[in-house]
């Protein structure tokens, strides 16, 4: 057997396996959904869901990290200190902010410090941070 014909044989077993265990998968989570009568697998809770979430941000660095904003300055709109002093935004958002068993953390991000009452003073804001940063949690 050639050294091509070799590789191509290791492929084609590398292959078969990888799609043996996809069906072997498949074959598990439909058995599941059998026995659940096909419904739904039961949602997480709140606490499901945010209990092994890590923040990965150190937050007494956050003021060393430099903000630019453009025409409207800190004086004018003054940056947000906490979650709890979000003023204007729904009352499942201010819940979803502020409460115990959601966010790991009570002090925004510089990205959030500072756009979140850009925007709800009616500012456009255009904003780039690094990922992880918590653009989307401004962006709500």
């Amino acid at each position: 057997m050639s050294s091509r014909d070799a590789k191509k044989a290791y492929r084609r077993e590398k292959q078969a396996k990888k799609m043996d265990q996809k069906g072997r998968e498949e074959a598990r989570h439909f058995w599941q959904e059998v026995d659940r009568g096909g419904k739904a697998p039961p949602l997480p809770t709140a606490a499901e869901l945010f209990a092994t979430q890590s923040t990965g941000i150190n937050f007494s660095q956050y003021d060393k990290i430099p903000v630019t904003r453009g025409k409207v300055g800190a004086d004018a709109v003054p940056p947000l200190a906490r979650f709890a002093d979000v003023r204007g935004v729904p009352g499942w958002l201010k819940k979803t902010l502020t409460a115990p068993d959601r966010m790991a953390y009570d002090m925004p991000t510089p990205i959030q410090k500072h756009t979140i009452p850009l925007a709800l003073a009616g500012h456009d804001v255009v904003a780039t941070a690094q990922t992880g940063s918590g653009k989307t949690v401004a962006f709500q």
